[in-house]
Parts: C-alpha cells; structure tokens; sequence
C-alpha cells in the first residue's frame, strides 16, 4: 500500500556460560509516530523560528522546554538559561501586576489557553509590555502534554496609548 515505516531494532546476544554469543535476540519497534510527531515539531520550530515574536513551549507543568530566537531578542534570556524554568520566574519583576499573574496561573492549572497583556522584564532589568497568547497542546488521548506561549512586543503601542491619554486628561 505504500505506507512507510520506521523501525528501531535492538540486537541483544544471548550468552553461554563462557559469555560467548549464541544466539541473538532481534527486537523491533515501530516508532513510525515519534517521526511523525519529531517531523512536525521540526516545522513548527522552522516557523517559530523565523517571527519576530517570542514563542515560548513548556511542559504540562509549565517549565520551559524550548524557546525561539525571537524570545531571546526580547528578553535577553538564552535557550539555557530559560530551560527547566517557569516564564514567569525569569520575566515578571516589581511592574507585574500581581492579580494578572494570579489569574493566568488559575487558567493554566484549569488547562485552559488565555490572552493578556502583561509587563514583563528583560534579563538587564529593562521593562516592556507583551501581548501574550498561551494555548495548551494536547498529546492524542486529549491530555496536555504542553503548553506553547507567543509573545508580542507592544511596548511602543503601550507607551503611545499612555501618553494619549495623558494629552487629553482634563
């Protein structure tokens, strides 16, 4: 039918009493679905890769297990210095508002995506506003395995909305 496999195969020899081999053991595995699933990661990390925007994916506890090069133009933060660690452990400061944090924190164990704006801070201590978008991933049996974050950097739309407002305060 033309469908293809991916087979891993283990050879484990079977020992005499001198551990000389005389038989050999062959198992095979198909691990045609972890290709399939490595194949879509690496085109998402293609994608992810090549915006302006930071994406950010952790695990079903929220540590982070990958993030894009555009999260280190934002941030500051290196692939490893963020791996193992909660988003919000590097990047919330004195400006987080604390009620935001608390509400995407009730989202997250509810396992639920959200959006928000929230003002973060870069590893040499500089502020900005993100408009931020969390969506779980979930594996086939409908449980979360992820959870994948884009960050948009809106800083300057912040920045030109407060001094609006500031202009025409009466």
């Amino acid at each position: 039918d033309g469908t293809v496999y991916w087979v891993a195969t283990t050879i484990v020899p079977w020992l005499d009493e001198h551990a000389l081999p005389t038989q050999y053991i062959a198992i095979r595995t198909d691990i045609s679905r972890r290709k399939e699933v490595e194949a879509e990661y690496r085109k998402l990390a293609l994608i992810a890769a090549r915006t302006d925007n930071a994406v950010v994916l952790t695990d079903a506890d929220g540590l982070t297990v990958w993030v894009n090069d555009g999260f280190t133009r934002l941030t500051g933060y290196t692939f490893d210095e963020a791996r193992g660690r909660a988003p919000g452990s590097l990047l919330q400061g004195p400006g987080t508002d604390a009620e935001t944090v608390r509400r995407m924190g009730a989202l997250l164990r509810q396992g639920q995506g959200f959006s928000e704006e929230i003002i973060n801070y870069a590893k040499d201590g500089r502020p900005y506003w993100i408009a931020l978008e969390v969506q779980p991933i979930h594996d086939d049996a409908g449980r979360i395995v992820n959870f994948m974050a884009i960050e948009s950097d809106v800083t300057e739309r912040r920045s030109s909305q407060q001094r609006l407002e500031l202009q025409y305060e009466v």
